[in-house]
């Protein structure tokens, strides 16, 4: 078989949000000199708020939708069952927090060297926020 068994997680990989990772990155590790900047104050793309540069925001907005077509394609079966995230979904902000969220675990889980937190991730947070999803 040629093709793709399932499609890759689509990473982020433009300038600015591979910087902001990095830069949480290189705080997380200790070596917070390199950024120069107060670690409290980096921007956490999982915190969509605290993106505050323009085009910071834009290349996550635009992550964050490869994001959302890639879930609803790879995880969601049953289009009728409330599980889909809906194509509005940058109106609502309950949802773009959430779905920030959904999206860095999913990122980190995939670059863990083991399968645990990729195993956590399709145990325990997808399930709930296809739950809370359904509800809201």
């Amino acid at each position: 078989m040629s093709r793709l068994l399932a499609q890759p997680f689509p990473l982020p990989d433009t300038p600015k949000l591979k910087a902001a990772y990095d830069d949480l990155y290189a705080a997380a590790s200790g070596v917070a000199t390199r950024i120069g900047r107060d670690p409290a104050v980096l921007p956490r793309p999982w915190d969509p708020p605290t993106c505050r540069d323009a085009t910071l925001r834009q290349e996550l907005w635009d992550w964050l939708d490869k994001v959302v077509d890639w879930f609803n394609t790879e995880y969601v079966w049953d289009h009728t069952g409330g599980a889909i995230i809906p194509a509005c979904w940058p109106l609502h902000p309950h949802l773009v927090h959430e779905i920030a969220s959904l999206a860095d675990q999913r990122r980190r889980a995939g670059i863990d060297l083991t399968s645990n937190s990729l195993e956590e991730w399709h145990r325990y947070t997808v399930p709930d926020f296809t739950e809370r999803l359904k509800q809201r």
